[in-house]
């Protein structure tokens, strides 16, 4: 009978390390993270736990008499297991199965600490740590896949230092008493399909980190922002689903040394229901992609770039029931908007203080009180081929000048243009019917309280039907 049982836990193990092996295949995205080199499972197999003979009754022991390459596979028989451990060298360890099998903390230290490279945790329930972190990792080429991290005093996993090639996938980062995840420098990691709630910290927080893919996780109810990147570059953050946290979904800036975040790709997110911005993008971030994500019922805005954040790239995105779906303000410039979907928001896009030649293109906005707005000095910018239909106000500008207006749509809003103290070119626009004669576009003079029209402009040529704006 005892042989057989070790047979079938035989063909556990084996069915684990198999998995293990394909779960770390990277993500087919621009950052590559190579993992062929990282793990080795040519080594002896140490056993803790269960009854067969010889095997351990502390990870810790097993851990000590491992060599490089060994794998400590852990039964859940013996669970739960009320130790700190450290592994300090290049070994696999492993748990028979991550619901029942269950790393205690047993004293104020991190529960799991690693300080070797080429480390696999996989399969464990880690819990109740009274330290900083949960799992503390200090070096490069480390996979944590499929674990449970919870009800841990502070946060689920950091990494330390200028790390590399690191793989978190397949974790459940739940209810811990600060961050998710935390990054203090590191580049090339893969951190994919996690579920990181109910966290009292933010979800993922990245500093000083470069050439990350965070890609395919859940970032949900969060007590802070859901993702942050200070300092980060050329990180691809895609497939997310970033929802209800309690500041912003997604917050790019720079750290506190003033390096700033630029050239990072977010692009097919679901952002939703965030008690702040589905978006933020600020402090001189720059030459970012922001495209195809859906960001819908923020409570603030959809996206907010901010603070002389410039050349930002706003793309093919879908934004409902915010604020605003797109606001930039602040000295931010030579930033483009182009084939997004505003709809149902108050306002589809504000543009404000101070920001100049901003690019706005082949945008539809409908259904919302306001659908563009221009206002305080924002002179210089380029709109053309949007489509403005059932809002209240199409176009609402505010002492902001020399702004091209060109071949436009107008149609059915209550209001299509509400100007006060500009002057712009206006050009080819559709103003809701054929029109024989120039479109007089009026506006107010705010130096006599509104009470003197005069003209923001004149549209000498209107289009006579609508264009072909498709997003």
């Amino acid at each position: 009978m005892e042989g057989n049982i070790l047979i079938n836990k035989g063909v556990v193990v084996a069915v684990i390390l198999l998995f293990i092996s394909v779960s770390v295949i990277p993500s087919s995205g621009t950052n590559v993270v190579e993992k062929s080199s990282i793990l080795s499972f040519d080594g002896n197999m140490l056993y803790v736990g269960g009854s067969g003979p010889g095997n351990y009754s502390s990870i810790q022991n097993a851990i000590d008499d491992a060599s490089k390459g060994d794998t400590v596979f852990v039964y859940d028989d013996s669970s739960p297991y009320c130790e700190n451990i450290i592994i300090d060298k290049e070994i696999n360890v492993v748990g028979q199965n991550k619901e029942t099998t269950v790393i205690n903390s047993s004293y104020e230290n991190y529960v799991v600490e690693i300080n070797a490279k080429g480390v696999t945790l996989s399969d464990f329930t880690i819990q109740n740590g009274k330290y900083w972190s949960s799992i503390q990792i200090w070096s490069d080429w480390c996979i944590i896949s499929n674990n449970i991290i919870k009800y841990n005093d502070g946060r689920g996993i950091t990494f330390q230092h200028t790390l590399n090639y690191c793989i978190i996938q397949d974790n459940i980062i739940i209810n811990n008493n600060g961050t998710g995840i935390l990054f203090l420098a590191g580049n090339n990691f893969q951190v994919q399909n996690n579920t990181i709630r109910n966290n009292n910290g933010e979800g993922i927080s990245l500093n000083g980190c470069h050439k990350n893919n965070i890609i395919d996780n859940n970032i949900i109810n969060n007590n802070g922002q859901g993702l942050i990147l200070a300092d980060c570059t050329y990180t691809i953050i895609e497939g997310n689903n970033i929802c209800n946290n309690t500041k912003n979904g997604i917050d790019v800036y720079h750290s506190q040394y003033g390096n700033y975040s630029h050239n990072n790709s977010i692009d097919n997110n679901y952002v939703c229901h965030n008690d702040w911005n589905g978006i933020e993008i600020r402090a001189q971030s720059r030459d970012n992609i922001i495209s195809n994500n859906s960001v819908i019922k923020n409570i603030d805005f959809g996206i907010d770039i901010t603070y002389y954040s410039n050349r930002n790239i706003v793309t093919d995105n879908y934004f409902s029931e915010n604020e605003y779906g797109i606001v930039i303000n602040l000295y931010s410039r030579d930033n483009i908007i182009k084939r997004n979907i505003l709809e149902n928001n108050f306002g589809g896009i504000e543009i404000y203080s101070y920001c100049e030649n901003n690019n706005l293109s082949r945008n539809i906005f409908t259904s919302n009180h306001q659908g563009l707005t221009l206002s305080d000095r924002c002179n210089n910018s380029t709109i053309m081929n949007n489509c403005f239909k059932f809002n209240y106000y199409g176009f609402v500008i505010g002492f902001s000048s020399s702004n091209i207006v060109t071949r436009n749509d107008f149609i059915k809003n209550i209001i299509k243009v509400h100007s006060v103290g500009s002057h712009n070119y206006w050009k080819g626009n559709f103003w809701g019917r054929p029109m024989l004669f120039p479109k007089l576009i009026f506006g107010r003079d705010w130096l006599f309280i509104n009470k003197i029209v005069f003209l923001d402009g004149i549209d000498w040529h209107p289009a006579q039907e609508p264009y072909d704006i498709g997003v």
